[in-house]
Order: C-alpha cells, then structure tokens, then sequence
C-alpha cells in the first residue's frame, strides 16, 4: 500500500496498481485464517507474496524514476516497503532452516518494520499538510477570482452606463452637424464641419463599442436577429471610411462592384451589432493604413456567406498576430501606437461569433491585410432598389 500511494501507481501504472490490491485483499484474508489453525500454510502463502512482490516494486521504482516520474527522493522512500519485503523473507527463510539462524537476520525485519512504521505516518502527517495548504490556495485563488469578476462586471457596468450618457448629447450633435450641411457654407466652413463630423462619428463609435461590449460580456445577450439585407448594413458601417480624406472603399460581390442598392444576400442577423463588427474592421484600416483601397469582397456560399476586409497598410508584426483579438489589446506600427481602445477586434470577433460565424486574419503581408469572417447563410438574393 505505501509502495503504491507513494509512487501513485493508480495513475502512473493501474494494472499493477489492482494487482497490489490484490496482493493486500489476499493479505488481510491470511490474518483472520490464523486462529483458525492456518497459521503454516498462511505463511507460506504470505512468503510467496513477499518473494513476487520484492523484484516487482523495485522494478517498478526503477522504471518510474527513469521515466522522471519522481525523484530521488521519492524513489529512496518508495524503496522502504520492499527493504522491508526482503527483510522478513530472510526471517523466514532462517526461521524455516532454509539459511542459518542469525538473530541479526532476524532482528532486521523487525527494525525495518519499525521504520515502515514511522515512514507511513511521516507520510500521512506530510499529505495532510500538503492537502490544507492546496486548500488554502484553492480558497485564496476563489477569492480572488471572485473579487477579478466583481471588478470585471462593475467596470463593464460603468462603461457601458457612461456610453449610454453619451449617446444623447452625440445625436444633437450629429442632428445638429447634418442641418448645417444644408445650409450655404464656404470651403473653410465645409471643412471645420466634415472634422466635427469625423469626431462625432469617432465618439458614436466609441460608445457603440463600449455598450456592445457590456452586452457581450453580460449572462443574458439576446441578439434581435431577423432577415436583413447585408449590402445595407455594410455601407452604413462604411461611414468612418467615407469621412476618411485619405481611403476609398470597393465593395464586390463575387467580383462584381456593388452599391447599396444593389442586389443582396439576405441573411438572418442583428443588424445594429453586425453594422458595428464591420464597422470596427473598417476602423482598424483605416487607422493602420495610411491611404489607399479599403476592400470588402462578398462570397456566398451554400451554408454560409464570407466576406474579406483588406487594406494596403504595413501589415502586423508577427509577434502581436496572435494578440490582435484580445481585449484591450492595441496594435503597434514602427512609428506610434494609433488611438483607441483595444475593444475592435475583440468586438468585432465576440459579435460575429454571436451570430454562429467567425472572424480572423486571412492574410497578413507588408502590402497589407485581410480580414476574413463568416455568417450563416439563410434567405435567397433580394433586390432592394
């Protein structure tokens, strides 16, 4: 039994583990034989065991340790029961004639009991010590992760109320901002108004993020799914690239260039989240290329639509690809760190998974890179001129 539970032979070798306790079982049944007058045969019984058990438990203690199962120290106390095992067998072996009767052969089995002894509660005092502070541990790590939640869910709260604050003062703004445009203005006037447009619209996007992501996070997301266009959806999630003076987007459709009003696949989805998942990697384009073609390529297929996202920017250092979707996570270029707060992609991917689809990075070269995400097909092509 200590052989066993020192080395933990129930996980490290289980058949010799039942075999062990087969061995005890058959043990304990040899005690109660003795007052029955089995004394001899039980033995000559238990000397056998002894003799197959001893080769078996020091092979097996040589076999774990150079397997680097346990070490040294480990071993030298698993090696005690089969001492002990040898220790009796040469008391037997004296007491039947087999080898000449010393009283030191025979006094050794009886000190190598002793240590056993000793040895079993050293063993059970250290286990118990050991369990109490893994349990310690266990009940700090709880409170701990208990404390990490509470503070995870009242920062998510509070975000998502101060973006929710928000999202009133932005709508005057914008209101404000579009009945300006109607009215007569000069070059000056029209450019301070298209800057006051992309900095509300910076801040729209902004509080988006920060409400999507206090829904993500929360126990009971409820997407308002139902049949929607997706051309729609995407160019009105393009508005941060049309305010952009440096960017120009392509939309196509199996190659086709499209507008809005062409023809779309029809899908079944929560357009206000989806409209800000594209809109987030449209963003990230934006920001990490400094000019150029934005393109977003629609490819139906027969249970799913995929859509790729690319830009001509520098592309993303390989030792931050595998960070991009995490939370708070902002990429680098050699020359600065772009504004914002890390919430886009993490969003943007939490969303499309919401919605039974995926998202991650396709491509990424210095030329540029792809984003590619997928969404369940459902509906057939609709012409919404």
């Amino acid at each position: 039994w200590l052989h066993s539970e020192v080395f933990d032979l129930k996980k490290n070798m289980p058949r010799l583990h039942q075999l062990l306790l087969a061995a005890i079982g058959l043990n304990i049944v040899l005690q109660i034989s003795i007052p029955l007058g089995f004394y001899g045969l039980a033995m000559q019984i238990e000397a056998g065991i002894f003799f197959i058990a001893a080769p078996i438990l020091l092979i097996t203690s040589w076999m774990l340790w150079r397997r680097k199962v346990i070490d040294i120290n480990t071993l030298l106390l698993g090696l005690l029961p089969p001492i002990y095992v040898v220790s009796a067998g040469l008391a037997l072996l004296s007491i039947h004639g087999v080898i000449p009767f010393h009283n030191g052969v025979y006094s050794t089995w009886q000190y190598a009991l002793i240590i056993h002894i000793v040895t079993v509660l050293i063993i059970a005092v250290l286990r118990v010590r050991a369990e109490n502070r893994t349990l310690v541990r266990k009940q700090q790590l709880a409170r701990e992760l208990q404390i990490e939640r509470e503070a995870s869910f009242h920062q998510r709260q509070f975000m998502g109320m101060v973006a929710h604050e928000f999202r009133t003062p932005l709508a005057i703004l914008q209101a404000a901002l579009e009945n300006l445009r109607l009215c007569p203005a000069t070059v000056t006037q029209s450019s301070r108004l298209d800057r006051m447009q992309r900095a509300t619209t910076r801040l729209v996007q902004l509080t988006d993020n920060c409400l999507a992501d206090a829904r993500l996070s929360s126990r009971d997301l409820h997407a308002d799914r139902q049949d929607a266009a997706l051309l729609p959806v995407i160019y009105m999630a393009a508005t941060v690239v049309d305010l952009s003076l440096n960017h120009y987007l392509d939309v196509t459709l199996e190659g086709q260039t499209v507008g809005p009003d062409s023809p779309s696949p029809v899908l079944f989805i929560d357009s206000g989240l989806l409209c800000i998942a594209i809109a987030n990697l449209l963003d990230n384009s934006v920001k990490y290329a400094a000019s150029g073609e934005i393109s977003i390529e629609i490819y139906p297929q027969e249970k799913h639509v995929e859509l790729r996202i690319g830009d001509r920017g520098p592309g993303i250092p390989p030792e931050q690809v595998e960070h991009i979707f995490e939370r708070y996570r902002r990429g680098e270029t050699d020359t600065a760190t772009p504004a914002g707060t890390g919430l886009g992609l993490y969003v943007a991917r939490q969303i499309i998974q919401a919605h039974g689809g995926d998202l991650w990075l396709a491509e990424n070269t210095s030329a540029g890179c792809k984003f590619a995400l997928t969404l369940p097909a459902n509906g057939q092509q609709k012409d919404t001129s």
